[in-house]
């Protein structure tokens, strides 16, 4: 294996363990669209490749080139991976909220639930 191979495959282990833990710490939220947004939108953040100024045919992760570009470059060019974040933050929380609109389990009962008394089940 190469280093770039080994470098992406600890990407996605991080966003794979990070995701885990993002299910586990967000169990308690009541919202649907924001328990799905904290688990899903950095794990996609994380993944998003962009290519590596001054090395074609490399890709990185775009947050990390936008990080080292624009911090420890003197003459870093942190606007194209900062762009493709923004994007896909964008699409990402479109793609979210379609999710969540039309991949919504059907709840027939819904209504009549609504109608019931907490305290004793009755209508």
């Amino acid at each position: 294996m190469t280093p770039y191979t080994i470098a992406w495959l600890a990407a996605a282990g991080a966003a794979l363990v990070g995701t885990i833990m993002l299910v586990l710490l967000t169990r308690k939220i009541a919202s649907d669209w924001l328990r799905r947004t904290l688990r899903w939108l950095p794990a996609l953040l994380l993944l998003v490749p962009v290519g590596v100024p001054g090395y074609s045919g490399h890709y990185a992760p775009a947050f990390v080139v936008a990080i080292f570009e624009s911090l420890f470059q003197t003459d870093g060019q942190p606007m194209a991976a900062t762009r493709v974040l923004l994007m896909v933050l964008a699409l990402g929380l479109i793609g979210i909220l379609i999710a969540g609109r039309y991949l919504r389990p059907a709840m027939p009962d819904a209504e009549a639930d609504a109608d019931r008394d907490p305290a004793t089940g009755n209508n």
